[in-house]
């Protein structure tokens, strides 16, 4: 029964993926690592970066602050990236 469990734990893969945080008014992103079954607000395996938005008449402007590096680490990996993710970093 222990080779079924490994070979299970296997087929879960990982993803990179935007995680809302903050309250209505100040939203802001986490850039993290999760596995595929996760929900929205579950665990986590690496924190990646952030997004936010900063509030400065008369534009509002969206930045985004990640490491490449582990970014690109965990693409060799096999961690997907999410819709939304690649939409943010242009990919």
């Amino acid at each position: 029964s222990t080779q079924s469990r490994s070979s299970a734990a296997s087929d879960v893969y990982k993803r990179q993926k935007l995680r809302k945080q903050g309250n209505i008014r100040k939203v802001h992103y986490e850039i993290v690592v999760t596995e595929t079954k996760t929900g929205v607000v579950g665990k986590f395996i690496d924190i990646l970066g952030y997004s936010f938005l900063l509030h400065s008449k008369p534009y509002d402007r969206h930045y985004l602050v990640y490491n490449k590096y582990k970014l690109a680490q965990w693409i060799s990996k096999g961690a997907v990236l999410s819709k939304s993710l690649k939409k943010k970093l242009n990919i």
